[in-house]
């Protein structure tokens, strides 16, 4: 059984979905048009769903799933795919570890923690380690994709759950006179209803914009979560 899998690698072992089919067919076939997808997850059973779910979505392919960071590392230095899940309890190297390693080594490379844990500490270390964006591992597979999506478009795929802890950040923080920690009021709005749980569609309507403007004005959610970082971290 091969706890670590490359696609590009012909395997006929077939436990986490392994592709029969060689590099140069694989890639002139669909990988070399999809957005490619990797993933470093130590847990057998979500490594496998994950990959189901990628391969069975069109215009994704999985490039590798991994069950450790070490191995990850290397997969995608040699195959640089667009965005990388990551689990933070893995052994060895931590996730949060490697988060920052990747960012060093591909700094254009979206990467999105995936995860159970939920608490500030790990939330800010992943954050300010490099990752654009905070899923916990019970988010729908609909979100998950479409969380994939937004990260490959410049925004921050956040559940809920977490968004809540970075507003709930903002509310105990007392700034100074006059200091709005550069937020404008669209930016407020646009965080606010992300903590809701509205997706795209949903957030468009409610702002009376397009799809395409809402996905736009996202981009700065990267930017609410570094001031909150930095709110946190001065409080």
């Amino acid at each position: 059984m091969l706890n670590t899998v490359d696609l590009h690698t012909p395997t006929t072992d077939g436990a986490d979905g392994g592709d029969t089919c060689g590099f140069n067919v694989v890639m002139s076939d669909r990988y070399s048009c999809a957005m490619k997808f990797c993933c470093a997850e130590d847990s057998h059973d979500i490594r496998v769903g994950l990959r189901a779910l990628i391969e069975s979505t069109s215009g994704f392919a999985c490039v590798g799933a991994y069950d450790a960071m070490e191995p990850a590392l290397a997969g995608i230095d040699r195959f640089t795919p667009d965005v990388v899940l990551i689990d933070l309890g893995l052994p060895r190297m931590s996730g949060t570890d490697g988060i920052r390693l990747l960012k060093r080594r591909h700094p254009r490379l979206a990467l999105v923690v995936l995860t159970i844990y939920d608490d500030d500490d790990r939330i800010f270390q992943a954050l300010c380690g490099g990752a654009c964006g905070y899923l916990l591992k019970k988010t729908p597979p609909d979100r998950l994709l479409e969380g994939i999506r937004e990260a490959m478009a410049g925004g921050s795929p956040v559940s809920p759950e977490v968004a809540r802890r970075m507003i709930a950040l903002f509310r105990d923080f007392q700034p100074a006179p006059k200091d709005d920690c550069g937020l404008t009021p669209h930016e407020i709005r646009v965080l606010r209803f992300l903590v809701d749980g509205y997706n795209y569609k949903t957030a468009a309507v409610e702002l009376g914009v397009s799809v395409r403007g809402y996905c736009d004005s996202s981009g700065t959610y990267s930017r609410l979560f570094r001031i909150a970082i930095v709110c946190a971290m001065c409080g």
